[in-house]
Protein backbone atom coordinates (compact mmCIF):
# COMPACT_ATOMS: atom_id res chain seq x y z
CA UNK A 1 0.00 0.00 0.00
CA UNK A 2 1.20 3.48 -0.80
CA UNK A 3 -0.24 6.96 -0.48
CA UNK A 4 1.20 10.45 -0.55
CA UNK A 5 0.51 13.74 1.21
CA UNK A 6 1.56 16.72 -0.89
CA UNK A 7 1.94 20.12 0.81
CA UNK A 8 1.61 22.90 -1.76
CA UNK A 9 1.32 26.52 -0.66
CA UNK A 10 -0.90 25.94 2.39
CA UNK A 11 -2.97 23.29 0.61
CA UNK A 12 -2.49 19.67 1.60
CA UNK A 13 -3.42 16.98 -0.89
CA UNK A 14 -3.80 13.27 -0.17
CA UNK A 15 -3.10 11.05 -3.18
CA UNK A 16 -4.27 7.58 -2.23
CA UNK A 17 -2.48 5.98 -5.20
CA UNK A 18 -2.62 2.21 -4.55
CA UNK A 19 -4.12 2.47 -1.11
CA UNK A 20 -7.02 0.97 0.74
CA UNK A 21 -8.95 2.51 3.64
CA UNK A 22 -6.14 1.53 6.01
CA UNK A 23 -5.77 2.91 9.54
CA UNK A 24 -3.13 5.46 8.46
CA UNK A 25 -5.46 6.81 5.75
CA UNK A 26 -8.21 7.29 8.34
CA UNK A 27 -5.97 9.74 10.24
CA UNK A 28 -5.19 11.97 7.24
CA UNK A 29 -6.21 15.63 7.54
CA UNK A 30 -6.07 17.35 4.14
CA UNK A 31 -7.85 19.91 1.98
CA UNK A 32 -8.07 17.74 -1.15
CA UNK A 33 -8.24 13.96 -1.46
CA UNK A 34 -7.60 12.05 -4.70
CA UNK A 35 -8.50 8.39 -4.46
CA UNK A 36 -9.65 5.39 -6.45
CA UNK A 37 -13.29 4.42 -6.14
CA UNK A 38 -13.14 1.25 -8.24
CA UNK A 39 -10.22 -1.10 -8.28
CA UNK A 40 -9.33 -4.73 -7.93
CA UNK A 41 -6.60 -3.99 -5.37
CA UNK A 42 -7.82 -0.88 -3.53
CA UNK A 43 -11.09 0.41 -2.11
CA UNK A 44 -14.44 0.35 -3.85
CA UNK A 45 -16.86 3.27 -4.01
CA UNK A 46 -18.49 2.39 -0.67
CA UNK A 47 -15.18 2.12 1.21
CA UNK A 48 -13.88 5.27 -0.49
CA UNK A 49 -17.00 7.26 0.48
CA UNK A 50 -16.66 6.05 4.06
CA UNK A 51 -13.05 7.22 4.16
CA UNK A 52 -13.93 10.62 2.68
CA UNK A 53 -16.79 11.13 5.15
CA UNK A 54 -14.37 10.30 7.96
CA UNK A 55 -11.42 12.53 6.95
CA UNK A 56 -13.67 15.33 5.59
CA UNK A 57 -11.53 17.10 2.97
CA UNK A 58 -13.03 20.17 1.31
CA UNK A 59 -12.68 18.56 -2.13
CA UNK A 60 -12.50 14.97 -3.34
CA UNK A 61 -11.35 13.88 -6.78
CA UNK A 62 -12.42 10.28 -7.47
CA UNK A 63 -10.35 8.19 -9.89
CA UNK A 64 -10.41 4.81 -11.67
CA UNK A 65 -14.13 4.81 -12.50
CA UNK A 66 -14.81 4.21 -16.20
CA UNK A 67 -11.26 2.91 -16.43
CA UNK A 68 -10.41 -0.67 -17.33
CA UNK A 69 -12.95 -1.75 -14.72
CA UNK A 70 -15.89 0.14 -13.32
CA UNK A 71 -18.49 2.43 -14.81
CA UNK A 72 -20.26 5.72 -14.29
CA UNK A 73 -22.56 3.86 -11.89
CA UNK A 74 -19.62 3.55 -9.49
CA UNK A 75 -19.23 7.35 -9.53
CA UNK A 76 -22.96 7.81 -8.98
CA UNK A 77 -22.94 5.43 -5.99
CA UNK A 78 -19.84 7.14 -4.54
CA UNK A 79 -21.41 10.59 -5.00
CA UNK A 80 -24.65 9.53 -3.34
CA UNK A 81 -22.74 8.47 -0.21
CA UNK A 82 -20.70 11.68 0.22
CA UNK A 83 -22.00 14.04 2.90
CA UNK A 84 -22.13 17.79 2.31
CA UNK A 85 -20.29 20.15 2.18
CA UNK A 86 -17.57 18.00 0.57
CA UNK A 87 -17.24 19.00 -3.10
CA UNK A 88 -16.75 16.23 -5.67
CA UNK A 89 -14.71 17.20 -8.72
CA UNK A 90 -14.68 15.08 -11.89
CA UNK A 91 -13.53 15.90 -15.38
Amino acid sequence: MIGFIIDCKDVEIYLAAANDAIEEAKKVKVDIAILPIVSRCTMDEIEAAGLINLIKPSVVIPTHFEDIIGSKKNLEKFSSLIKSPIKIVVK
